[in-house]
């Protein structure tokens, strides 16, 4: 079998070697925000995730507003010719909205990394993280034992039992470099902004098992 691999290289190539070779400008980009996001404070940094969900919203509202008066006409008529009119352009805005979703989490994909990295960071590094308290945060420590509110503070502990023995956040046994490329592959296999969404979802819930090391292509991270 590692015979017909050597053969099949020497012809098409090594495909780890070009995954890698095409997804290091994104490793680039997700690096250079590193200070910038060291500079932040706990708030500001969970701010970022109302920033991209802003970022997203306002890029597709006009479709979503075309789509809405549309899905209204719909009800009101009743002819079904006419109906049918209408859903197809349903259809062709929904698609359209698909498209232009994808590009903005394109975008913001690096940024996004980013801030995860950073917050896995910070949850390594210290016992505990303070921020102002949200309505989320109240209803996590009315459920989680390491979720506490004191006054307007949310204090989320970075440790907690589990089974009897203490778990802390941040700690995994692969390297980033590992990670990234176990995720990132089947980003080209996306067809639709709905499964990217959902692949972007889960390479950001496997970052925060390295924190500490800078993203690379090549073996284990720095």
């Amino acid at each position: 079998m590692s015979f017909i691999n050597n053969v099949l290289k020497v012809f098409v190539g090594d495909k780890a070697k070009k995954d890698v070779k095409a997804l290091q400008p994104i490793i680039d980009k997700i690096n250079a925000f590193e200070k910038e996001m060291e500079k932040l404070s706990h708030d500001a940094l969970r701010e970022k995730t109302h920033y991209f969900k802003k970022q997203l919203q306002e890029a597709t509202a006009s479709i979503q507003d075309e789509i809405e008066l549309l899905k209204q006409e719909a009800l009101n008529e009743t002819d079904i010719d006419k109906n049918e009119e209408v859903y197809n352009k349903i259809d062709q805005l929904k698609e359209a909205q698909y498209s232009l979703t994808e590009k903005v989490l394109e975008d913001i994909l690096p940024e996004a990394f980013a801030v995860v990295k950073e917050t896995a960071k910070r949850f390594s590094q210290a016992e505990e993280i303070k921020v102002t308290a949200s309505a989320a945060d109240r209803r996590a420590a009315a459920e989680k034992d390491y979720v506490n509110i004191q006054e307007d503070k949310a204090i989320w502990s970075t440790s907690w039992d589990a089974a009897g023995k203490k778990s802390k956040m941040g700690h995994g046994p692969l390297p980033c470099s590992t990670h990234w490329r176990n995720c990132a592959s089947p980003r080209k296999n996306c067809r639709n902004a709905n499964r990217r969404r959902k692949n972007i979802g889960s390479y950001l819930t496997r970052i925060p098992q390295c924190p500490n090391r800078k993203w690379s292509t090549s073996g284990d991270g720095e």
